[in-house]
C-alpha cells in the first residue's frame, strides 16, 4: 500500500511487493507464482540485475495489453482482477496480480502506449499498484495515472531507495509539471483535487498573460478560462498557461462513461450528478454495434 508517513502528506512510503515486467515473461510467471522467502529472493535478484543495468525490462507495453477491449466491458474496480491479462505469451492470469501483494511496478520505454484507454491505469491501481515506474512514459497514459491517483515515475533508482524502506519526497513525482498537475497529484487525483477546490482548500493559479497576438484557438480557449464562480474569460493566454477552461459541449461515449459514473460516485456518493448534462453527448462508439 502507500502510506503517507509525515503529517503534511509531502512523503510517501510503499509496503509491498514489486513487479518486474521484464522482457523474458517466464520471470514475470516466476514472480507471479512465488511463495514464502522465495518471493524476496527473487525480487532481491532482479532488483540487482536492474542496479547493474543487466535486467532487460519489457518496452512498449500498450494500454491494450493491460486492459485488452474485452475486458473493457468491466467499469469499476473489477477491473484490477484482469490487469495484464492481454501481456505477450499470456503471462498474466486474471487475479495473479491483485492477489500478489504488489505495489510498484517496473518496465521499459514507452510504458502505456497505443490507445489513450483510460481503463488502463485505472486496473492497475484497482490491483493494488501505487507506483509505475518505467524508462519512459507515453503522456496519455501518464495525464490517466495522475488524474485517479496512480504516481509514477521514469526514476529506476526508486526501486532500491522502495526496497530499503525509504521515504520518497513526494516532490520527486511531480517535477516538471504545470501548478495544477502538480496540485493533481498531491491530492491523489483529479476528483480530490477538485473537492478540495469547491472547499476553498487549492485554488487554481490566475493566467496573468497580458494581451498578446494569439491563434484562433488561443482565443476560443482564453474566452473560456474559469476564472471563479461566474466569471470566465480572460484577455489572452499563451502555451504553458496551466487553466481550467468552460466547456460548451461536452461529450462522452460507452467505452468511459461508466467507468467516470464509477468514479464520480466513489468521490462524491450516490447522489452526485453532472452539472449541465444538456451540454453532454453520448454516443456509441467502441463496444456496442
Amino acid at each position: 500500500m502507500r502510506e503517507s508517513t509525515s503529517a503534511d502528506k509531502t512523503r510517501v512510503k510503499f509496503t509491498g511487493r514489486i513487479l518486474f515486467l521484464t522482457d523474458d515473461t517466464s520471470l514475470i510467471r516466476q514472480q507471479l507464482e512465488a511463495e514464502g522467502d522465495e518471493r524476496e529472493r527473487l525480487e532481491a535478484e532482479l532488483a540487482e540485475r536492474l542496479l547493474r543495468d543487466d535486467l532487460p525490462l519489457m518496452s512498449n507495453i500498450s494500454t491494450d495489453e493491460i486492459t485488452p477491449g474485452w475486458v473493457c466491458f468491466y467499469y469499476d474496480e473489477t477491473l484490477g482482477q484482469y490487469v495484464y491479462v492481454g501481456m505477450r505469451e499470456a503471462a498474466v492470469k486474471k487475479d495473479e496480480v491483485k492477489n500478489g501483494g504488489f505495489a510498484v511496478v517496473v518496465s521499459g520505454l514507452s510504458k502505456g502506449c497505443g490507445s489513450s484507454r483510460e481503463t488502463a491505469p485505472y486496473a492497475e491501481k484497482a490491483a493494488g499498484i501505487q507506483l509505475v515506474i518505467a524508462r519512459s512514459i507515453e503522456k496519455i497514459y501518464g495525464q490517466n495515472s495522475q488524474n485517479i491517483g496512480l504516481l509514477t515515475s521514469t526514476d529506476l533508482g526508486l526501486v532500491e531507495r522502495i526496497r530499503a524502506g525509504a521515504e520518497i519526497p513526494l516532490a520527486e513525482f511531480t517535477n516538471g509539471l504545470d501548478p495544477i498537475s502538480r496540485d493533481i497529484v498531491e491530492y491523489g487525483g483529479l476528483f480530490n483535487y477538485n473537492k478540495a477546490r469547491l472547499a476553498g482548500a487549492v485554488v487554481p493559479p490566475p493566467v496573468a498573460t497580458e494581451a498578446r497576438p494569439m491563434t484562433i484557438v488561443e482565443k476560443i480557449i482564453a474566452r473560456h478560462v474559469f476564472v471563479r464562480a461566474g466569471e470566465v474569460g480572460v484577455t489572452a493566454v499563451k502555451p504553458g498557461d496551466a487553466l481550467f477552461a468552460v466547456a460548451d459541449v461536452r461529450f462522452s461515449h460507452e467505452y468511459v462513461t461508466p467507468m467516470a459514473e464509477s468514479l464520480l460516485k466513489q468521490a462524491l456518493g450516490p447522489d452526485a450528478r453532472v452539472t449541465e448534462p444538456e451540454s453532454v453527448f453520448a454516443f456509441r462508439d467502441h463496444l456496442t454495434f
